[in-house]
């Protein structure tokens, strides 16, 4: 149907567009293995944090545990998903690998996690995430993983866990 056909059904042809993307991110350590020193955390989420802003998306808040990070973001409609998690991954790695205090790090995990949120949910998912420390005394994070996957209507299968 040419556009003419759509603009004449629908009315006036608008040009503004809104979109809200975000996303519950989840990356873990390669293998889950708890090398991510918690006293250089906040230089660790203000380094994704700017990778994000760089690509043109908010960060909401970042928090996390030993073994994995919790990203609740804003993505710019141009970036992919894919992409953003591309550059985060590597260039934080890259980053903490050629720095001498994160010696420790061993890389991430191959796969990450990340399901949408809408806007009513946001309240509940960056109080989640700001709770991510106090949270893991109670739950290990396979089976904090396996409960959000399955909350957002996701099989599970335990290879995901790389």
């Amino acid at each position: 149907m040419p556009v003419s056909e759509v603009v004449a059904i629908f009315g006036k042809k608008k040009s503004m567009s809104t979109v809200s993307s975000l996303y519950h991110i989840v990356i873990n350590t390669y293998n889950r293995c708890a090398n991510l020193q918690l006293e250089l955390s906040d230089e660790l989420y203000a380094y994704l944090g700017g990778i994000i802003r760089n690509a043109r998306s908010t960060p909401i808040i970042i928090n996390g545990t030993r073994n994995h990070i919790h990203i609740l973001m804003e993505l710019h409609p141009s970036i992919a998903l894919s992409e953003m998690m591309r550059q985060l991954k590597q260039s934080s790695s890259r980053w903490m690998t050629n720095d001498r205090r994160f010696s420790k790090f061993g890389g991430w995990g191959r796969e990450y996690f990340a399901f949408s949120c809408s806007q009513r949910e946001l309240p509940y998912v960056k109080a989640y995430i700001a709770a991510q420390r106090e949270h893991h005394y109670e739950i290990s994070f396979e089976e904090e993983i396996r409960r959000i996957a399955e909350r957002n209507g996701q099989q599970w299968d335990d290879k995901k866990l790389t």
